[in-house]
């Protein structure tokens, strides 16, 4: 099964690694424990929009601490 690492496990991925593993470890250790997520199309369009996300949040709190400062 394919599989998004969200986690880093050391000695097996680091975070953002697309590894194939087995299905048992993947549906009892790994998805319980919360280090990846299946690979599939959904998955990639929720990593994609946190990264977005993650690039747009600096921006949007420059423009607050600006209107802020503007303020008083």
């Amino acid at each position: 099964m394919k599989v998004i690492f969200v986690k880093e496990l050391q000695k097996v991925a680091k975070k953002g690694e697309i590894k194939e593993m087995a299905d048992g470890y993947v549906m009892n250790f790994l998805v319980p424990e919360g280090f990846v997520k299946v690979y599939n199309k959904q998955t990639i369009n929720e990593m994609s929009l946190k990264a977005d996300a993650k690039k747009k949040a600096p921006v949007a709190k420059k423009k607050r601490e600006s209107k802020s400062k503007k303020k008083k």
